[in-house]
């Protein structure tokens, strides 16, 4: 069973690799069979025009249709067939420096990708400028690594689209408990995020469906909650509450404690 694609994954594979533009190019295709090839690095293909079917030299295949990407291993042959005789593919080769992750060692196949800066990412990596210093070789490495690195986050946000009711609720769950004991020390739902392996964007979505609130304003409840709590049984003076309950700003918690219950903390701690 491959390994699945996480966050954590991610961030470790592009905080550990150098990466090289090797190629762009745009395939206007003749014929509706391509042969078996491979390439030493990378190779990004997105569909502009045309679907079909992509065979892979380890026994696997990819069914694409019109605007979808395909990306290939390092090194892995596979073939194409379209189903119509005059496809475009628009082609990105990305060179690697160290061994590929057994987590991409296989195609990773994109649905109908539409983002319009991935896609100008695209076509600025394609446009076939001639590359003259050393200086430009670094500029598009670190293109074609950002090219790269949005195409497996939007990866990994469809499979976690894609994901059951009761696996999103887990993660919400995981997230939810994570916050509840770090409440202190959490900064960030990209942090919650991390930990439970989704992009913050689609933790935010899964967490407001399960609770029925924002995790923000959860993290604030949860934080306020045992303020509440000091206040009522301490004498500790607001900025030490403050601190301890998350905020590193005592004018801030104060705002937002008065907002949640309607009183400052100093009025909530004389009507205790």
């Amino acid at each position: 069973m491959s390994e699945p694609l996480t966050a954590e994954r991610i961030e470790q594979f592009f905080s550990s690799r150098a990466f090289t533009f090797l190629a762009g190019w745009v395939n206007e295709l003749a014929q509706p069979y391509c042969r078996f090839h491979r390439h030493e690095g990378f190779e990004v293909v997105y569909h502009e025009r045309g679907g079909g079917l992509t065979c892979t030299a380890d026994g696997g295949s990819v069914r694409f249709e019109e605007h979808d990407v395909v990306i290939y291993p390092p090194g892995l042959a596979h073939d194409q067939r379209q189903d119509i005789d005059s496809g475009i593919d628009i082609c990105v080769g990305i060179g690697l420096s160290g061994p590929t992750p057994g987590w991409l060692e296989r195609t990773i196949h994109i649905p109908s990708v539409g983002d319009p800066h991935l896609l100008a990412r695209l076509r600025a990596l394609t446009r076939g400028r001639t590359v003259h210093s050393k200086l430009e070789r670094i500029e598009l490495g670190y293109q074609a690594a950002g090219f790269l690195c949005g195409l497996l986050r939007l990866a990994l946000e469809r499979a976690h689209t894609s994901a059951t009711g009761q696996e999103a609720s887990r993660y919400a769950q995981r997230a939810r408990e994570f916050i509840r004991q770090n409440y202190m020390s959490v900064q960030s739902v990209e942090e919650a995020a991390r930990h439970v392996g989704i992009s913050p964007d689609y933790l935010r979505h899964v967490f407001r469906r399960t609770y029925g609130v924002g995790i923000k304003q959860w993290l604030d409840e949860i934080r306020l909650a045992r303020a509440g709590t000091l206040l009522r049984n301490s004498n500790l003076p607001l900025k030490s509450i403050a601190r301890q309950c998350g905020y590193g700003n005592a004018r801030y918690f104060c705002t937002r404690f008065k907002r949640l219950n309607g009183a400052t903390p100093g009025a909530f701690r004389r009507g205790r």
